[in-house]
C-alpha cells in the first residue's frame, strides 16, 4: 500500500495502513508511535492510474474510452 525512502511517503493504492519507524544501535532498538494513515480514491487519481496502465501496456483497452 505505501514504501518509505528517504523520508518521504509514497502510496501505491487507496486503503489504510499503519507506518512506524524503528532504529537500532549497540543492540536497542528504539520504535516511534505507530501513525495510520488513509489515502481515498478520487476521480483525478484513478484516472491517472488508468492512463498510465495504458501507457505501459499493461491494459489494452480501458473502460474510459
Amino acid at each position: 500500500m505505501a514504501t518509505i525512502e528517504n523520508g518521504k511517503i509514497t502510496v501505491k493504492n487507496a486503503g489504510s495502513t499503519e507506518i512506524q519507524a524503528k532504529v537500532s544501535y549497540n543492540g536497542d532498538t528504539i520504535a516511534s508511535n505507530k501513525d495510520k494513515i488513509t489515502v481515498q480514491a478520487t476521480t483525478v487519481s484513478l484516472t491517472e492510474q488508468v492512463q498510465s496502465l495504458e501507457e505501459a501496456g499493461d491494459v489494452e483497452h480501458s473502460v474510459a474510452q
